[in-house]
């Protein structure tokens, strides 16, 4: 379902949300690729988002990164 998703979101070049997908399945490694890639305006919210989830996690180092 999610692979659907994607691929829906990449043909309507729907970059945004494809990238929030992957955020919120914890995906973040590729929501940061989007975001360089594709979704420039959201780069900085993005890794706001993950710095916020590994600081959740507790991996403090990584959230500053």
């Amino acid at each position: 379902m999610v692979d659907d998703a994607v691929k829906l979101f990449v043909a309507c070049e729907r970059y945004d949300l494809l990238n929030r997908l992957y955020q919120a399945s914890g995906q973040w490694e590729r929501a940061l690729e989007v975001a360089e890639k594709y979704d420039r305006i959201h780069l900085r919210a993005t890794h706001y988002a993950y710095a916020k989830q590994l600081e959740i996690l507790q991996d403090y180092k990584g959230a500053i990164k």
